[in-house]
């Protein structure tokens, strides 16, 4: 897939190098703009960026990096713990609007809240990276606890007993098991059941619709389609 180079223009009005990051060419336009917007009104509000420095977007960290009389952002590779740096946003894009779309798809798009990746969370002491039938339940975030909790559908372990739990970091977490990351951001009193063709989600023990022509009813639809007969 071809990249695209993005360059700021309005930095440079208020004494600040411009930004120039890469991204894949299939991230909307739209969402470019989002970020770039983003970073000409953080540096016209008075921020200064310089190497090393970390953004938070979304649920990812962002790190500034220099190149040439420009600043350039590296993301993290969602492949090693700890974090090893890539140049460019793809990933960190990508997620974000992932996130956006499943809550679009049971109409919380006003209660997004992504998590950091250096937030933390619960997972079952018995939850492998073999596992695909997961249920996730979100409860009120506090300090650096995101408030998720993430464990298999069928454990015979008792989740309500500390012994049966484990606290990772969010990162961890979508780097164990990436089909997760995009409902991280619904809000607490969600739960969300995967398996199958679609997923099942609930907000305080009311099950919510799946918006028909949303991301989450074309994923299950495209399923059904390739279904083996």
């Amino acid at each position: 897939m071809s990249k695209h180079l993005i360059t700021t223009t309005k930095c440079s009005a208020y004494e600040h190098p411009e930004f120039l990051f890469e991204c894949d060419s299939a991230i909307p336009q739209a969402d470019i703009d989002i970020f770039t917007s983003f970073l000409e009104e953080s540096v016209e509000n008075g921020t200064r960026y310089n190497e090393g420095d970390l953004i938070l977007f979304g649920s990812m960290l962002l790190q500034i990096a220099k190149v040439n009389d420009s600043l350039t952002i590296a993301e993290p590779d969602l492949q090693t713990m700890p974090i090893e740096w890539k140049q460019g946003v793809t990933r960190s894009m990508q997620i974000l609007r992932l996130q956006k779309d499943i809550a679009e798809s049971v109409g919380l798009e006003d209660e997004f809240d992504s998590p950091s990746i250096e937030s933390s969370l619960l997972v079952g002491a018995d939850l492998s990276q073999h596992d695909e039938d997961l249920v996730l339940d979100g409860t009120e975030s506090a300090d650096s606890d995101s408030g998720w909790f993430v464990g298999r559908q069928d454990s015979a372990l008792n989740y309500d007993d500390e012994a049966s739990l484990k606290r990772i970091s969010v990162y961890q977490t979508i780097l164990n098991w990436p089909q997760i990351s995009g409902f991280l951001a619904l809000p607490a009193g969600c739960r969300v059941e995967i398996s199958g063709r679609k997923p099942r989600f609930t907000l305080n023990g009311r099950n919510l619709e799946i918006k028909p022509a949303s991301l989450i009813d074309a994923l299950a639809k495209n399923s059904q389609v390739n279904e083996p007969q």
